[in-house]
Formats: C-alpha cells, sequence, structure tokens
C-alpha cells in the first residue's frame, strides 16, 4: 500500500499489485517495509500546501484517493500503517514469549 499510494502520487503512476513482490520472511518483509515507507515519506515530503489541499492528488486506483482531498489520503494512510504496525508489534511480542 505505501509503495503503490507513493507511486501513484508523485512516481510513474503504474505499479500494481502484480508488480508488488510479497516476501515470505521476516528479514525480506522488514526491508520491503523500509523502502515503502521510504518511498511514502518522500512523497509526503514532496507535498506543500497547495499538495495537501488538492482533490486527487493521489491518483491511487484502488482506493478513494482521486475522490479525496490529499491530507485525508495521508490521515487514512498513516492510520493504516499503525493499525497494521501494532499487529506486527503484537505478534513479535507473541512470538518472542512462546
Amino acid at each position: 500500500m505505501l509503495a503503490m499510494r507513493a507511486d501513484w502520487t508523485t512516481g510513474s503512476h503504474s505499479l500494481s499489485l502484480d508488480d508488488c513482490v510479497i516476501p515470505g520472511d521476516a528479514r525480506g518483509a522488514v526491508t520491503a517495509f523500509t523502502e515503502a515507507a521510504a518511498a511514502w515519506r518522500a512523497t509526503l515530503l514532496a507535498a506543500d500546501d497547495a499538495a495537501l489541499s488538492t482533490v486527487g492528488w493521489s491518483t491511487y486506483p484502488n482506493g478513494s484517493d482521486p475522490e479525496d482531498v490529499f491530507i485525508d489520503t495521508v490521515w487514512w494512510v498513516n492510520q493504516e500503517v499503525l493499525h497494521h504496525g501494532a499487529e506486527i508489534a503484537l505478534l513479535r511480542d507473541l512470538y518472542r514469549a512462546r
């Protein structure tokens, strides 16, 4: 999600689910997440006040981005990162405690 939203906002506007490799191990997953988070961060750093207020600044086709003010997309994506990050932390804790 982070990589695709970054691409459809400030990238080539072409990344698809088929292009995204899902690693089967923790090391690969951490690397993929780190790269995607860096892409999303770069997208956020590129957004000025006008971009944040622009409807459809992100054209990500698998969400409501084209109809949303970009700051709403930013809020949604960051909430998803927090939500799923908490799930990851819980699973890591449970794995370590077993």
